[in-house]
């Protein structure tokens, strides 16, 4: 390692040894003196010539030391340079490698000098300037490391703070603060007064750093925990003075002012959103659409959690109490139509009614009902009767809905609508109807509907359609395609040959508007003509054999069947409607009624009398009146057997004889008096029955 210290002060020289001079009692007093003076005066000059070249060379020794003095601090310079320079230089070995490099330089200023004294002027000249290089080189590493430390304290602040900015928590932010004061305390190269006025400066900056991150986020919550810690103080507590702690109190009031309208208006967009999104989902399910259970019940508690919201917050909307009422009763719907929709609209219908009474008795006993069991019920109501709607309208469709097709219908392959007819008996099980089901789905009734009505043609060939069922489930057809027209439900049922009839006359009576109105040429002024007599007399058979079972409408229709049968007949036989006789009449009711002729001859069906003549009553088709009195009697007399007979009031046998046959449909028979309907015995746990005669078809 150099010395800096200075070198040793030389100390002087011992003076040269002199002889001792010749004395004149040596060489005489005369010459001795001269020749003293003139050796006095030689070695004088001598001496002051050695002496001059003496200090000649000093001077020029010392001249060249001192250029070499000078020198150096060039020399120097470069090196200090070269060593500030050197990209691997180490600050903590700065100042030895000053040291080294001036040693090495300051070799040549004193190596070479060969007078002592000149040595000794340059080696403390040179000690000089070591020290003075020292000195520089101390003071140069102090603040250099003192720099490099501010700098890396610069850095270190900057990626604090930058942490600090994107902080979640106040926690976080003084961890930081906590790191950055004992970073700085760490620093060697710093005063303690610098070391404190940094750690400062830094604990102030973070916190205020960690605000404005809060500040001027994205996210509206850190907005408001920024704020809301601002007006607890913790800002001011973590070291935020004066007027940065001013200005973050109007950031934070700035932007909360910013983030409350952003909020609201976003508030305000997402709720009209989800009112979109609502109406959708109620569209669809209004629509008959299917909409996922977990999705409707989101919806539905979303819907009443703004709505509770709003309400709580001074400002109710409207719209979202009843999209949530509304949600509420769709989510009732899909619930119950989810669990109960393959059960029979009468169940269904039952347990609507169950349930209405349950809310009705707890309304009665003061008790709340919520408005999911409001919804509930509701929508087994609704359910119950869409049900009900569906089976009345068009029970294929309800069936189709529950995965059951009806198999098509095919005009080339009749087992095809034998096929339907049994699956229609099917349904009406399933569905647990206490009445039969129409065969055709909606859209072929509309199809067939529009063929009949479009022209004759077009009925007759209908009518051959419906043909394929066997006569029963053709009667409930018919029903679908012309359900307002009782005539084609009544030529539905005829034969071939009675039907061709009946449109025979149709089409006469429609072309002829006159030919109920023909009179004999001779016949009385004011009197009827004579086939509306006989029309007058069809009718009124045809009220008092009906008029206790059918409908207005449908015994209209047994009339005008009836009459074309008889035009028809005319137009066969080519007669004039002035030659109608009872027989025709007769005929006529009896081929609207689905009467026959046999091969033989023998008629059946049509209007008989009871007893009487003005006791008429519709007669089996598959019997004739004779054989009809015979059925009753048996059957009377094997229930009489049994305890079963017709009784009168009192209990005693009634004569059958003395009421009047009234059709009730599918080969049954009541019994009617003047008086009303004949009874059975009465029954200990039924209450009393009309006496029926039953299979009669």
């Amino acid at each position: 390692m150099a010395d800096f210290a200075p070198p040793p002060v030389p100390t002087p020289e011992a003076t040269p040894y002199l002889p001792e001079a010749a004395t004149p009692d040596a060489f005489g007093a005369p010459v001795a003196g001269a020749a003293e003076q003139a050796g006095a005066t030689m070695q004088a000059g001598a001496l002051d010539a050695h002496r001059i070249l003496l200090n000649n060379q000093y001077d020029a020794d010392l001249s060249a030391a001192q250029v070499r003095a000078a020198q150096l601090r060039p020399q120097m310079q470069q090196a200090i340079a070269t060593i500030q320079g050197d990209p691997d230089l180490k600050l903590p070995e700065y100042s030895q490698r000053v040291g080294d490099a001036f040693d090495q330089i300051a070799g040549q200023v004193t190596d070479d000098v060969a007078n002592p004294k000149i040595a000794r002027i340059m080696a403390a000249q040179v000690a000089d300037m070591r020290s003075s290089y020292a000195t520089e080189a101390g003071q140069w590493q102090t603040v250099q490391t003192a720099g490099q430390a501010v700098g890396q304290l610069g850095a270190l602040k900057q990626a604090l703070t930058g942490q600090a900015y994107s902080s979640a928590m106040p926690d976080d932010v003084l961890k930081l603060g906590q790191q950055w004061s004992d970073t700085v305390h760490s620093q060697q190269g710093l005063t303690p007064d610098q070391r404190s006025a940094i750690a400062l400066s830094g604990l102030e900056e973070l916190p205020v750093a960690y605000g404005q991150g809060l500040a001027y986020s994205d996210d509206p919550a850190k907005v408001r925990m920024g704020y809301q810690l601002y007006q607890s103080g913790w800002f001011a507590q973590a070291g935020v003075k004066g007027d940065q702690l001013h200005l973050l109190g109007r950031m934070f009031d700035s932007r909360m002012a910013h983030v409350d309208a952003q909020q609201k208006a976003q508030n305000e967009a997402a709720i009209q959103g989800f009112v979109g999104q609502t109406d959708q989902a109620l569209a669809t399910i209004n629509a008959g659409g299917n909409v996922p259970m977990p999705q409707l019940q989101a919806m539905a508690q979303q819907a009443r959690q703004l709505a509770d919201a709003a309400q709580a917050a001074g400002k109710p909307k409207p719209e979202l109490i009843n999209r949530a009422d509304q949600l509420e009763a769709a989510l009732a719907k899909v619930d119950v139509n989810g669990r109960y929709q393959y059960l029979p609209p009468a169940q269904l219908t039952a347990m609507a009614e169950a349930a209405e009474a349950d809310n009705a008795r707890k309304v009665a006993a003061g008790q709340p009902v919520s408005l999911a069991e409001g919804a509930h019920v509701q929508a087994l109501r609704n359910l119950a009767n869409t049900t009900q709607a569906a089976v009345q309208s068009d029970p294929w469709s309800l069936a189709t809905a529950r995965g059951v097709a009806p198999a098509p219908l095919d005009p080339t392959n009749p087992q095809s609508y034998a096929t339907r007819a049994m699956q229609a008996q099917q349904l009406q099980r399933v569905l647990q109807l206490p009445y039969p089901i129409a065969p055709l789905q909606k859209p072929e009734a509309e199809q067939l509907g529009k063929q009949a009505a479009s022209s004759e043609q077009g009925r007759m060939a209908a009518l051959a359609t419906l043909d394929h069922f066997d006569f029963a489930t053709r009667d409930l057809a018919a029903r679908q395609v012309m359900p307002h027209d009782s005539g084609f439900v009544i030529e539905a049922g005829l034969d071939p040959f009675n039907r061709e009839v009946v449109q025979q006359g149709r089409e006469r009576a429609s072309a002829d508007p006159g030919f109920w109105s023909a009179k004999p040429a001779d016949a009385v002024p004011g009197t009827k003509p004579p086939a509306q007599a006989h029309i007058a007399d069809l009718n009124a058979r045809v009220d008092a054999a009906l008029g206790p079972m059918m409908d207005q409408t449908e015994i209209a229709g047994v009339k005008t069947t009836a009459a074309n049968w008889i035009a028809g007949m005319l137009v066969r036989q080519g007669r004039s409607s002035m030659t109608v006789t009872d027989t025709d009449v007769q005929n006529g009711l009896r081929a609207a009624l689905g009467g026959h002729v046999t091969s033989g001859g023998q008629v059946t069906g049509g209007i008989g009398s009871w007893g009487a003549p003005n006791n008429v009553y519709v007669v089996p088709t598959s019997m004739n009146a004779p054989g009809f009195v015979n059925y009753v009697n048996r059957q009377v007399t094997a229930d009489r057997a049994k305890g079963m007979g017709p009784v009168n009031p009192d209990g005693t046998p009634f004569n059958l004889s003395q009421a009047v046959p009234v059709f009730a449909g599918n080969g049954t028979y009541k019994w009617k008096t003047p008086a009303g309907w004949v009874m059975a015995p009465a029954h200990p746990r039924q209450a009393p029955q009309p006496y029926l005669t039953r299979g009669a078809n």
